[in-house]
């Protein structure tokens, strides 16, 4: 895996003081990038440790679907946390690819339904981009205990609020309060959210959900990168007022990403690629 890091820029908002905010974006089955950036993320939250911070990861939802592996990526969630030293608090948000596979498995998810759906490797889902019928399975070792997984996939949250950020899978409807933003805003909206000009709100979101690569707007962050199409996860780093980008590909030269970014009008400079040690 190879590391591309941004330069610092300008935040829409200010991190709590102390604070450095991290988020992943959609992981959508992909767990070779979702190991890599917790890599390099653990490096991020040990700098931040020496400089005196304390650091918390937000993830964005969309663990399932598209990718080679939603299986493996559900299988990591529980132990996220963990895997950064020195260990950091974790919110894992719902996505709305993960709101259809709870649909699937059932209110409250079934652990017997989980459980076929994980030994399956994830099986098909309807208006989806399938991914494969059938992937290695977990061994023995592997595979979680199915009640606390299917637990943790029902007690994701649909937002966090940290300072003056909210962090949501997809947005909000720019014409409503927080407080009442529906379950289908937080998780499906893009429009008028994504290109809203009038933001009466004083905060900034921070989201994924919408294929744009890395973006930053006076009311929002973009972090969805296309992992599934792309082969780069993007996470962003806020600090104070400011903020950078880390991404992770297998390829060193991720010519779909670049386009993305392109398109998307945002032109910073990212550094890389450095191999990541170890991959």
């Amino acid at each position: 895996m190879h590391v591309f890091r941004s330069d610092w820029e300008p935040a829409p908002r200010a991190a709590p003081p102390g604070a450095t905010l991290l988020a992943i974006g959609d992981v959508h089955g992909c767990p070779a990038q979702l190991d890599a950036m917790l890599a390099v993320l653990a490096e991020v939250v040990d700098d931040a440790r020496r400089r005196g911070r304390r650091a918390e990861l937000v993830m964005l939802g969309d663990y399932v679907d598209r990718g080679p592996d939603s299986p493996g990526v559900l299988r990591r969630l529980p132990d996220i946390g963990r895997r950064l030293e020195p260990e950091v608090p974790v919110h894992l948000l719902l996505g709305n690819h993960d709101e259809l596979l709870l649909d699937r498995l059932g209110e409250p998810p079934d652990p017997a339904a989980l459980g076929h759906w994980l030994r399956r490797g994830g099986s098909r889902l309807p208006g989806m981009t399938p991914a494969p019928d059938l992937v290695a399975p977990p061994t023995d070792e592997e595979q979680p205990d199915l009640a606390t997984l299917a637990a943790l996939l029902s007690g994701l949250a649909s937002h966090r609020v940290i300072g003056d950020y909210v962090f949501a899978h997809a947005g909000i409807a720019p014409d409503r309060p927080l407080a009442a933003q529906t379950l289908d805003d937080l998780l499906w909206i893009r429009e008028p959210f994504l290109d809203a000009t009038d933001w009466p709100h004083g905060f900034a979101v921070v989201h994924g959900h919408t294929p744009q690569g890395p973006e930053v707007l006076p009311h929002r962050v973009g972090v969805d990168s296309g992992c599934f199409f792309t082969g780069v996860l993007t996470a962003v780093q806020i600090e104070d007022r400011r903020l950078r980008f880390h991404a992770v590909s297998a390829d060193p030269e991720p010519l779909e990403f670049r386009e993305l970014i392109e398109a998307s009008g945002q032109r910073r400079r990212f550094a890389g690629p450095t191999p990541l040690p170890g991959s």
